[in-house]
């Protein structure tokens, strides 16, 4: 495979672009996206700081600072055998409502720090990035608060089950913006450097984590969006954290087997395909995956073939591209016999503008057009708003 280099450009993300976001800001063409971000901002400034802290009696015996998303249990009467594949969600667990718990608040950390950073950056205003600080402190720096670095706890099963399955791990698939975020928060001093190397030392061990475990390595070999968005979080990480072995490891993974796993003979995501009443969602959050993946490997540095023709990354990102087209363009054909509903063919409609910038190289102008279908915030599973197109085209 090839040689990948991190990143060097001072002020770069792997995902976000914070050199594009202070060229894009104060251009006319952006006005409604630069409004949309610092309307965004000053309700995430408004908001409380959540710790990942929960006083239940899970926590009280298994540690107050452990991310716990919620118990799967079983549906079936008392004393039934517990079976993977009929789990159902505790509702406390679910984003929202009077009970939400750890997962919600995951989500509002990965959010807030990102919109407040974003803005902080686009206006010069210190205060929403001191916000931003503060939320990063109590999840990664202050002891009382922050969270153990494991995801062993995600979406586990019943108690006396505890069998780890690693598929929680997909709740923190939005890391790979906030580390980003984190970065520039340190680049704006915000984030004092002794803050910050303790928030990389807690991704690294988070990463380490993540190598080594065997409930990560279940989810690893889960060849379905699982797989992928876990390569998607473990390259952000690796960069965040400057480990240029993990860097390479994550990417080519992505570049190398991951397509092959999830592309059938007939260039389809079949086990997407194959959902259902929820084809739809799914072959978009894979594509979404594959679209930041593409970014990704973009803002790595890969060394010249010996040859001088294209890389393994080029190579991997033309087939993503072309999984793209097909799967993007055409998404309410790939699911015969049901309906798109209207929040996908929003999202289809984003990702269309993503990937016309990712793969096709168009220019702000010609992607206006496609880009103010976005919705006007972030949603859940989502994550693209309209604001995004000044930081990060998809």
């Amino acid at each position: 495979g090839p040689t990948l280099l991190l990143s060097t450009a001072p002020s770069a993300g792997l995902y976000l672009d914070f050199e594009r976001l202070n060229r894009t800001v104060n251009l006319p063409a952006y006005a409604k996206a630069r409004d949309a971000l610092l309307a965004e901002a000053a309700r995430s400034a408004e908001a409380d700081v959540e710790t990942v802290v929960v006083d239940d009696d899970f926590s009280r015996s298994h540690g107050r600072t452990l991310y716990f998303s919620g118990r799967y249990y079983d549906p079936e009467p008392a004393g039934a055998k517990f079976t993977p594949d009929a789990q159902h969600i505790d509702p406390a667990a679910q984003l929202g409502g009077e009970n939400a718990v750890r997962r919600t608040r995951a989500q509002h950390l990965f959010d807030n720090v990102t919109v407040l950073t974003l803005a902080g950056v686009a206006s010069g205003n210190r205060t929403l990035l001191d916000r931003a600080a503060a939320w990063a402190r109590a999840w990664f720096v202050e002891p009382a608060t922050a969270m153990r670095p494991t995801l062993a706890f995600a979406q586990m099963p019943p108690p006396g089950q505890d069998g780890k399955m690693g598929t929680g791990i997909i709740e923190w698939r939005y890391v790979y913006y906030l580390v980003d975020a984190l970065a520039q928060l340190e680049r704006e001093g915000a984030l004092p450097a002794a803050e910050a190397a303790k928030s990389r030392a807690w991704f690294a061990e988070l990463l380490g984590d993540l190598n080594a475990s065997a409930y990560a390595a279940r989810e690893r070999g889960r060849s379905n969006n699982h797989g992928l968005w876990l390569d998607v979080t473990t390259l952000a990480i690796a960069h965040y954290t400057a480990d240029a072995a993990a860097v390479r490891r994550a990417a080519t993974s992505i570049a190398a087997a991951r397509l092959d796993e999830q592309l059938d003979a007939r260039g389809l995501l079949a086990q997407e395909i194959a959902r259902g009443d929820h084809c739809h969602h799914y072959v978009l959050f894979t594509c979404h995956a594959w679209l930041v993946a593409a970014r990704m490997l973009a803002r790595l540095e890969p060394a010249e073939a010996p040859d001088g023709g294209p890389t393994a990354v080029d190579a991997a990102r033309r087939r993503i591209c072309e999984m793209a087209a097909r799967h993007v363009d055409a998404a309410d054909g790939q699911c015969p016999g049901v309906a798109m509903l209207p929040s996908e063919v929003a999202r289809r409609d984003q990702l269309r503008a993503g990937r016309m910038a990712v793969c096709e190289g168009k220019t702000d102008a010609e992607l206006d057009a496609a880009l103010g279908a976005a919705r006007p915030a972030f949603e859940y599973n989502t994550s693209i708003a309209p604001f995004w197109q000044l930081a990060s085209m998809v």
